[in-house]
């Protein structure tokens, strides 16, 4: 009698252990899902006639820079779905710069054809605090697959505080934006390495009018038609 409780409890205690490592195998297996970038946006300079600017005023908007990005899914057991989603927490050095010019980004997220989603600048600023600031962006994708994904950012870059400049260079660091399978407010974050998507640093230049000149020598009137100053 008393081998045979012995073999019950046995059995008990096996499945629970049994059941508790299904458990914990399962829950962990939506952290195993990660989106790796591929490629980098390339942000080109960007010049602009320096003079007086007001509050609201755009500077630039560089539109539709494409990137691309593979996700891979695990096994969900989750009621959060799958979806790429955008992460900017990573992105302080940028927001510093911007900010101590006076000046403010939105950016626009867009997959495919999808509507594109927006981060207002109250919104990137607030990105590096943690995930919990993230946005879903992409389709919903099943579990336990591996897609090929590609997508667009647009930049608008606009006047925060009125200034008025002369000649200026602003640079604008490197950052990365962390593009992820689901959004981690809710449940556990991605703990597989995964490669986050470059953006290149940029200078905004305010060039005043009459910037340069050419002294032709000797003084004789030549005709060469019309001279452009570019900046790169």
């Amino acid at each position: 009698m008393t081998g045979r409780l012995f073999n019950m409890k046995s059995l008990i205690l096996s499945g629970v252990f049994f059941f508790f490592a299904v458990c914990d195998s399962a829950q962990a297996a939506i952290e195993w899902s990660y989106c790796n970038a591929t490629g980098s946006v390339n942000i080109q300079n960007i010049n602009i006639k320096s003079g007086q600017y007001g509050t609201g005023d755009e500077l630039q908007t560089i539109k539709d820079i494409p990137f691309s990005y593979t996700c891979i899914t695990a096994i969900n057991t989750y009621s959060e779905p799958y979806n790429a989603t955008i992460s900017l927490k990573n992105v302080q050095p940028m927001v510093e710069a911007l900010k101590k010019s006076g000046l403010g980004m939105e950016l626009f997220i867009q997959e495919g054809s999808r509507d594109p989603v927006k981060f207002s600048w109250r919104e990137i600023q607030a990105g590096f605090a943690g995930w919990s600031s993230s946005k879903i962006f992409g389709q919903e994708l099943e579990q336990n697959k591996t897609y090929n994904l590609s997508g667009k950012l647009t930049v608008r870059i606009y006047v925060e505080q009125s200034f008025k400049y002369g000649f200026l260079n602003i640079n604008i660091p490197a950052s990365t934006f962390d593009i992820l399978p689901y959004k981690p407010s809710t449940v556990p974050q991605p703990t597989k390495p995964y490669t986050p998507l470059s953006v290149s640093a940029f200078n905004i230049r305010m060039i005043p009018d009459n910037s340069g000149r050419v002294i032709i020598s000797p003084s004789t009137t030549i005709n060469m038609g019309r001279f452009y100053t570019e900046y790169k």
